[in-house]
């Protein structure tokens, strides 16, 4: 990518003309009062880039008297591009860095020849929905970031034909799955996050039920939830119960939930609560 023009306060560069730890440097700077604390590392920042297909040379810096005050990533995928983990350090805010950081890579994304461009903001981040709405994005959905504490289950899931399942055969049902997944949720981040687990059963009208998710030594996430048809929603907490009776003790995160999903009661009876909303934008190039 070649820098966009500078002007006498400050330019903008390639993201990968800095090293990991740089950008780091410079993300957490910008998100140090951010409305939901991220903070990032090296090994943290290379498994995004890599799991949500995030080119750095594409990104931008944002410098001002030779000092990293802003950062912008770009993921793309097909014809769709991706902006992502906007910051701009508390200094330099108000200076317009923020709206040519976004307004740059619509146009970088419009020169590789993409068709829309997607990004997430906390609802509550009333300045940036307003910065992104005045360069053409439209609100297209809210997405529910929920999490459950560890609490014990006092029963198995009542299911017939439970069976778990290993990666290969989760990826194999996340290939049949109906839903309009975000970004973060779609099957080519999930597979690029690490060995998933899951869970399959059968439902009472002959459909299957399954439940995809990521485990680690403290925490389920990444979750893919299918229960279809007029009994998907008590089969679907039936699902949850027997992934939380097996694992009482970890934290559960689930990231961008549609606010409309049918099955959010399921989750909401097995004591997830909302962490906060993000609401999705688009602008079609």
């Amino acid at each position: 990518m070649r820098p966009t023009r500078p002007d006498a306060d400050s330019t903008l560069i390639a993201a990968d003309r800095l090293s990991l730890a740089q950008l780091c440097d410079v993300y957490n700077l910008g998100r140090a009062d951010y409305l939901v604390p991220m903070p990032m590392n090296q090994t943290r920042l290379a498994r995004y880039l890599r799991q949500y297909d995030v080119d750095l040379s594409h990104s931008l810096v944002a410098l001002q008297a030779g000092q990293a005050l802003g950062l912008a990533l770009l993921g793309r995928r097909g014809a769709r591009a991706w902006i992502t983990r906007l910051g701009v350090a508390a200094e330099a805010r108000k200076s317009g860095l923020g709206r040519r950081l976004v307004s740059s890579l619509v146009e970088e994304a419009q020169r590789l020849g993409c068709a829309a461009v997607i990004l997430e903001v906390i609802r509550e981040n009333v300045a940036a929905r307003q910065l992104f709405e005045q360069l053409g994005f439209r609100a297209t959905r809210e997405l529910l970031v929920l999490r459950r504490p560890p609490a014990p289950i006092d029963r198995p899931g009542r299911l017939s034909g439970l069976r778990s399942l290993q990666h290969a055969e989760s990826l194999i049902q996340l290939a049949e799955r109906q839903d309009d997944p975000s970004w973060l949720t779609e099957t080519a981040s999930l597979a690029a996050a690490g060995p998933l687990a899951g869970l399959r059963a059968a439902g009472s009208d002959g459909q299957d039920l399954w439940l995809v998710y990521q485990v680690n030594a403290w925490e389920l996430s990444r979750m893919v939830l299918c229960a279809d048809g007029p009994e998907g929603l008590p089969m679907a907490q039936e699902l949850l119960t027997e992934l939380h009776w097996r694992h009482p003790l970890k934290d559960a995160v689930l990231e961008n939930l549609p606010a409309a999903d049918p099955l959010l009661p399921a989750y909401q009876a097995l004591g997830y609560l909302r962490a906060f909303t993000r609401v999705e934008m688009r602008l079609d190039l």
